[in-house]
């Protein structure tokens, strides 16, 4: 075991390495659009992922009565300020544009260079009107593509100003398309690849492709397009045919029914993720523990930011070479001590044992004479008490009532005598407890002048009660 030193020391290389947030952070996910407002909050540790209120009289997941940025709003006033809270908003794929954008094989920095420097070929606005990051597939089909994801400013500074207003502006670390956020959902809970993932919001749908580090493609229509949606649907299966073994949907508004003929016919064998439908603010969290390619449409300049785990693996390497090297060398002076107390031990209870054989011996004698004893007990449990019952006929018999004969036969006493008043015997011994019946059996025979009556008479012996 690691002293109380050792431990801290482990424990403050690890926060050198990684940043004390990074030990005790609470990251918090909030999912808004015209239709609803949810949030999901965790934080994050040396022991893990533990669910957390983010602000007093809050659970760690929920919706408001607010929706868009007004929820956002009445959010953000009812939680505290906190540098170690990370806030990730996702908002709905309508107030997105993607562009595909497919680049011969160069490294990814040219790539995003190109796609940069000709934001005005392949956006419909002019740079100055947009925030915009790019997702790169690194070596796909022998080529490099990058999706384009932009939005106007005005419609992201909406909820960025927000932000800034109630104090929580610096906390604020990614603003992305619900998508994405489920997109590094489903690779955190290592779902098959590559997907592809039906999310249907209040209006419209949008299909996107994902494979376990990259966001491929996106497409949305709208549902009263029956045509182009299937046109859409089929063009993007033709140009990834592994999703169709691997179909997800994701209903992110509540109201949606099944009245959409192209959707339950195209995704009826498609599984719904209920977990998402019910909180999407669960995927704005994940990006926070994915290795995928973090994304924001903000100002921030676009990188290729992949979480490498080369760099944790290397820390936990360190930690468990420290802790190991503490506990071997514990483990090794424990084991000399354990053993010489073994011997002392052993020698200790050899000669206890010397000592211990003749009161063993008188035990074995205890042990016999306690089986002589039971089996007495059972005896007397398992047969009759006679004498009492003998002691019981003469206490309740009438003067001058005398017995020429008793015989006992399995819990029956039969006898045969004489008395005065043969009923009032039977009346009296029908009065002890010890017999359950008493009867004549046959007839009662008068003796001439003498007075007396001969009668035979049937007694059944009271079963024992148990305990008794």
């Amino acid at each position: 075991m690691l002293g109380l030193g050792q431990r801290n020391a482990v424990k403050l290389g690890l926060m050198a390495v990684m940043g004390n947030d990074l030990i005790n952070q609470e990251i918090l996910g909030i999912y808004t659009a015209e239709d609803r407002t949810s949030y999901y909050c965790v934080k994050k540790g040396l022991s893990g992922l533990k669910e957390t209120s983010p602000g007093p009289g809050l659970s760690f997941s929920g919706e408001l009565a607010q929706v868009g940025a007004a929820g956002v709003r009445a959010l953000l006033k009812k939680i505290s300020f906190s540098t170690k809270r990370k806030i990730f908003l996702a908002l709905p794929r309508s107030l997105f544009f993607a562009r595909e954008v497919k680049l011969p094989m160069m490294p990814v920095e040219d790539a995003i260079d190109s796609v940069k420097n000709s934001i005005s070929i392949y956006s419909h606005l002019t740079g100055e009107e947009i925030y915009y990051d790019i997702a790169v597939t690194e070596s796909f089909e022998n080529s490099v593509r990058c999706l384009l994801l932009y939005a106007r400013k005005k419609e992201v500074d909406k909820y960025r100003d927000i932000f800034r207003e109630t104090g929580h502006f610096n906390s604020l670390v990614s603003v992305f398309p619900i998508s994405y956020g489920i997109c590094a959902w489903m690779q955190q809970h290592n779902m098959a690849y590559p997907s592809g993932v039906l999310i249907e919001f209040e209006k419209d749908c949008e299909f996107a492709v994902f494979n376990d580090r990259y966001w491929l493609s996106s497409v949305t229509w709208d549902f009263a397009d029956e045509k182009n949606s299937l046109i859409a649907f089929k063009s993007i299966v033709n140009r990834f045919p592994g999703i169709s073994d691997n179909v997800y949907r994701v209903k992110i508004c509540a109201g949606i029914g099944t009245d959409d003929e192209f959707r339950e016919n195209c995704f009826a064998e498609a599984q719904i993720i209920d977990e998402l439908s019910t909180n999407p603010a669960a995927a704005a969290v994940s990006p926070a523990f994915c290795k995928i390619q973090q994304i924001s449409i903000d100002e921030k300049p676009v990188k290729v930011n992949f979480i490498k785990p080369l760099r944790y693996i290397m820390i936990v390497a360190c930690i468990i070479a420290v802790s190991l090297f503490y506990v071997t060398n514990n483990i090794s002076k424990d084991i000399k001590v354990k053993q010489l107390e073994r011997d002392k031990l052993k020698t200790l209870a050899a000669q206890l044992q010397k000592k211990m054989e003749p009161v063993q011996d008188r035990v074995k004698m205890l042990q016999k004479a306690a089986g002589l004893k039971d089996d007495a007990e059972l005896f007397l449990k398992s047969h009759p008490r006679l004498y009492t019952c003998v002691n019981e006929i003469a206490r309740l018999a009438p003067e001058k009532t005398w017995f020429s004969g008793l015989r006992y036969r399995k819990g029956v006493i039969n006898l045969r005598g004489y008395s005065k008043d043969a009923l009032m015997t039977v009346k009296n011994l029908r009065k002890s407890k010890y017999f359950s019946k008493v009867r004549l059996k046959g007839s009662v025979v008068s003796r001439g002048g003498s007075g007396q009556e001969q009668f035979n008479l049937e007694l059944t012996l009271q079963k024992k009660q148990k305990g008794s």
